[in-house]
């Protein structure tokens, strides 16, 4: 049995908090975690493979996966149950908050979530797992490590590539200054072309 985690829409920040909660939605459903995390044209372009692989060298694309298997999506889709996790739709959350995981989809190979959000701490006050999802980033919390950081190095570890490039970034632009950084958001209202966020 499987989580799948689908990428739906939101940047690259959104996406790596719905791949960490995804994860430990994995964890506590007793599922194999898969990723269907694709290039998106306007979006974080970049698939989850060009970006990241995990601390396992186990297979991990749900598409990949289907492919081995020589099974169709249409048929695939019989043996799925697709959950949109999102803020725009508050009910499914109540499952997350209150179910036995474990015991969900029964019948159902694939459990696929999709979404952009951070549930894990919903999850970890889930009755039927808090004690035991305690036990799991107790130590590392104690060492610093919040429980994203120690879901998110497991299962996102940036590739070589992409360390090269910020670190060549970070000599050509950082290097012998003093550097402050902000985060500026605003409400984007559409998306042009290129898929930037724009509030006009």
């Amino acid at each position: 049995r499987f989580t799948v985690f689908r990428v739906c829409c939101g940047e690259l920040g959104n996406r790596l908090l719905g791949l960490a909660s995804s994860l430990l939605f994995a964890l506590a459903s007793k599922r194999a975690l898969l990723i269907d995390w694709p290039s998106v044209e306007g979006f974080s372009g970049d698939s989850y493979d060009e970006l990241f692989r995990p601390w396992h060298d186990l297979p991990i694309s749900f598409q990949a996966l289907l492919k081995e298997w020589s099974l169709p999506y249409v048929q695939a889709e019989t043996m799925m149950e697709t959950i949109e996790l999102n803020n725009g739709r508050p009910e499914p959350f109540s499952h997350v908050l209150c179910g036995d995981l474990a015991a969900s989809f029964p019948g159902k190979v694939f459990a696929v979530l999709v979404t952009n959000q951070y549930f894990a701490p919903a999850i970890r006050h889930n009755e039927h797992h808090k004690a035991m999802i305690e036990t799991w980033f107790q130590q590392g919390e104690l060492n610093g490590q919040g429980m994203f950081e120690q879901l998110i190095t497991y299962i996102a570890r940036p590739q070589k590539s992409v360390l090269n490039r910020i670190k060549a970034f970070k000599n050509k632009h950082f290097r012998g200054k003093r550097v402050v950084g902000m985060q500026v958001r605003r409400q984007m209202r559409s998306r042009d072309k290129s898929g930037a966020g724009t509030s006009a």
